[in-house]
Parts: C-alpha cells; structure tokens; sequence
C-alpha cells in the first residue's frame, strides 16, 4: 500500500474555504481511483469466473447415467387381442449402479 503525502503551502490570494475545497478535491481523486482499481478487479474476477464456470460444468458428474438407444417403438396397427412384444435396449454409461423404479407403457 503506498501513503500519499501532500503539502499545503498557505497562497497569498486563496483563502482557507478555497484550501480545503482544494484538498478534498485531492483527496476525491485518490477516492475514485482506489475505487476504479476494485471495480476493474471485480469486472476481470467476474469475467474469470464466467469463462471458466462452463469448463467445470462440462465435466461429466459421478452416478449413473441412462443411455437408451431407441426412445420410442410404433407398433402400427394392432388388431384386438393380439400380443406384441418389443426389447429396449438400456444401457449404464456412468459409474455406479443404474436403478430403473418405475416403467410405464405409453
């Protein structure tokens, strides 16, 4: 952290209103330049974050995931009676064990 110094000479034709006008006007601009350093840090952390959040996210999560190769099966037209039998073929591409709790014909 750097100090800043400042010294105020007494000027022959200002008087002390101008001076500490003149010294808060100083002191203003260290103000706004300590506060447009945080506020380019935040911006560059914020822009940081937004590109590398993606890379995170597109890892692939631990668990089981479901891979089903055909989602959908049309048995045409079926006449009355008739039983029609059909495999859907699941797969567990994830890590740990698969469990289906409910099926529910369409």
């Amino acid at each position: 952290m750097k100090a800043v110094f400042y010294c105020f000479l007494p000027r022959d034709n200002v008087n002390a209103r101008q001076q500490r006008a003149w010294h808060f006007d100083i002191v203003e601009r260290e103000m706004r330049r300590k506060m447009r350093r945080i506020l380019y840090g935040v911006f560059l952390l914020m822009v940081g974050l937004f590109l590398c959040l993606p890379a995170g996210l597109a890892q692939q999560a631990a668990g089981p995931r479901i891979e089903i190769e055909e989602k959908a099966f049309d048995a045409r037209d079926v006449k009355e009676g008739e039983v029609i039998e059909h495999t859907f073929t699941v797969n567990n591409r994830g890590e740990e064990v698969l469990e289906i709790r409910k099926v529910s014909p369409g």
